[in-house]
């Protein structure tokens, strides 16, 4: 991709900072950021160890919604804190928009990809979008120290996952794939387009 703008560390951190207010996030913990400004940073998101999706965590960064590879509970938070970038009015060089959060599963998803049956584990169904807020997603592989690189969109359930093998390949729990062939298999890439997560101040 041309035009691929990478902000110094200290940038991306004071720009984490001075927007935190702006997120308006519900007491109960759900994202409701319909208010906030727009291309504000976002922090509370966590990446699951176990099904290595990136969820909604809150400002404590829990593990909340659910797992596929637990179904019955909620994602397993790692060390990792991370931010989003809010883009509800416009585009950002080096990024791609229209990310949203599903407020049953509390994963980021890919519309394209996570609309239909089996989509989302909360109900077996699609992702529900859970507010009108639209997140952006840093394209590329920065290699700086503000970033985390190696996330992919899954093919087949639409989330934004982390594939700790490499980029490019298959890894955590996806439900889709999961449900559909009866057992356990993992997210699989849809493109090969990279994507890379912002760390929290």
């Amino acid at each position: 991709m041309t035009g691929l703008i990478v902000p110094s560390r200290r940038q991306i951190l004071r720009a984490g900072l001075a927007a935190a207010g702006a997120a308006a996030l519900a007491a109960a913990g759900a994202v409701r950021a319909e208010d906030a400004a727009a291309d504000s940073w976002q922090p509370g998101w966590i990446e699951c160890v176990l099904c290595h999706e990136v969820a909604w965590g809150g400002s404590g960064y829990r593990g909340q919604g659910r797992c596929p590879h637990q179904p019955l509970n909620g994602h397993a938070p790692n060390s990792g804190h991370y931010q989003m970038l809010i883009s509800n009015t416009t585009r950002i060089p080096g990024q791609q928009s229209g990310w949203r959060w599903c407020r049953l599963c509390q994963a980021v998803f890919w519309p394209q990809y996570g609309t239909g049956a089996l989509k989302c584990v909360a109900t077996g169904n699609s992702h529900q979008i859970g507010s009108n807020t639209v997140y952006a997603v840093w394209v590329g592989h920065t290699g700086t120290g503000g970033f985390q690189a190696g996330y992919n969109a899954c093919s087949s359930c639409g989330t934004l996952y982390f594939s700790p093998n490499g980029w490019g390949t298959g890894a955590g729990v996806c439900w889709f794939r999961t449900r559909v062939f009866g057992y356990e298999l993992s997210h699989t890439p849809a493109s090969d387009t990279e994507y890379q997560m912002v760390f929290a101040a």
